[in-house]
């Protein structure tokens, strides 16, 4: 029995670094609660629960606790009662929620209300709104776009997990009805990757499991675009709801996808499920194709995410890696595209694998410019400003000083005037 696994699968980056919080802060004993469930998903809420981190309804509720924010996030009101309540907060929104927060706040006012795509009941949606000072609408269907009344001027923001195919639907009756019409998408490139991926799956399966919380808006999307492209697919939150007949054709092809908030350990047990009827070992295969890393290693990754302040890179690797924008050499990164990386750290403190381009660019460099010495060889350095003693000149990006005495054959009264020039130099 063929089976196939969807590349993005499972947690996305916002919620495992959400879940991984909490159960750090499980471990340290303080008194602690989330505001609402963690994530869309039973077995995390009552994991977290027994490990004395519970949810809670209201602010009023957490009194004396501190308060650990889902990765959904919460309006800008609710951040001040929990301040008046005395409660220390852990805010683990998501960045992509986070800045669609930012854009709602900085973008909108009383002249330019909001057009917010999305469930109008989701915890996201309800945070977002939040946000803003003036007037929010909330649609979540073109048919709905049509009852906005005409507007001059008008934010168009999206909920984070909202299917992109719906978002261009809404916003091309958006710009019917609003005159001056700021278009702002700020759907997840995770979403958008993960709801790819399982439709172009779904599409060759003969039959298909989508694992996840069934009070998962991002999961429920998941299912309905899978089953739209073959319908014998199947939604369940554990192995044990798969029928028991479900698989008794042993040449029928099967994909797999799961949610954003679907735990790694639900998905290998549906898939364990599914291929003990081969009698396989899926832990063993899986476990198998997951890189090991350290520290200082150079891999290749793949770019999945993309935001104002890092990029994400999928190296083969049980988590992503992460770039800040100041570790990268390449300015026009894009979703798709192959990099070279260096690993800093495995594990900064929350679970995020560090990653660096400049590292890599500056150890060739060095590289480069030790082959050259142990040659003999000349190098082409530019002077950039003088100091006691000499100048600081930049060789292929590496830092170099030349000694006033080795400027010239000459005595250089003005070091100065070797900065912005051109120089041959040795290495001594």
């Amino acid at each position: 029995m063929p089976i196939e696994i969807a590349a993005h699968a499972g947690f996305c980056m916002g919620v495992r670094r959400a879940v991984e919080a909490a159960m750090d802060v499980a471990r340290t004993g303080t008194p602690s609660c989330t505001l609402g469930e963690l994530i869309h998903n039973p077995q995390v809420v009552e994991m977290l629960r027994e490990q004395g981190v519970p949810p809670v309804s209201s602010s009023g509720e957490a009194q004396g606790r501190q308060v650990l924010i889902r990765s959904h996030g919460v309006s800008r009101a609710v951040i001040d009662e929990l301040a008046d309540q005395g409660c220390g907060v852990v805010d683990l929104t998501c960045p992509f929620v986070d800045k669609l927060h930012r854009i709602v706040r900085d973008e909108a006012g009383e002249d330019c209300p909001v057009v917010l795509v999305g469930e109008k009941e989701h915890p996201e949606v309800k945070g977002t709104a939040g946000w803003a000072s003036g007037t929010v609408y909330v649609v979540a269907t073109p048919e709905e776009a049509e009852q906005l009344p005409d507007m001059p001027r008008a934010l168009a923001v999206a909920q984070t997990t909202y299917p992109p195919e719906r978002w261009k639907a809404v916003t091309e009756v958006l710009r019917r009805k609003v005159g001056e019409l700021k278009e702002r998408c700020t759907i997840c490139n995770a979403t958008e990757i993960r709801q790819r991926e399982a439709k172009e799956l779904a599409a060759r399966s003969d039959a298909m499991i989508v694992v996840g919380g069934r009070n998962s808006a991002n999961t429920q999307k998941l299912y309905a675009a899978c089953k739209a492209l073959c319908p014998r697919t199947i939604l369940v939150e554990c192995a044990a709801e798969i029928p028991p007949a479900f698989a008794n054709n042993y040449s029928e092809f099967i994909g797999i996808t799961a949610g954003a908030s679907t735990p790694d350990g639900s998905l290998k047990e549906v898939v364990t499920r599914m291929t003990d009827i081969e009698n396989k070992d899926f832990m063993a295969e899986v476990e198998a194709t997951l890189v090991k890393i350290r520290a200082g290693q150079t891999v290749t990754g793949t770019v999945v995410q993309v935001t104002e302040d890092e990029v994400c890179v999928n190296i083969g690797y049980k988590a992503d890696g992460l770039i800040k924008r100041s570790e990268l050499t390449q300015e026009d990164v894009k979703l798709g595209d192959e990099i070279e990386v260096e690993v800093v750290k495995v594990n900064d403190g929350e679970g995020n694998v560090l990653l660096s381009q400049r590292n890599i660019v500056n150890r060739k460099a060095w590289e480069a410019l030790m082959a050259k010495y142990d040659a003999g060889e000349y190098v082409d350095g530019v002077g950039k400003e003088a100091v006691k003693g000499g100048l600081i000149a930049d060789v292929d990006g590496v830092r170099a000083f030349v000694p006033a005495s080795q400027l010239s054959q000459r005595y250089v009264e003005k070091i100065a005037d070797f900065v912005g020039k051109d120089m041959k130099l040795k290495i001594i």
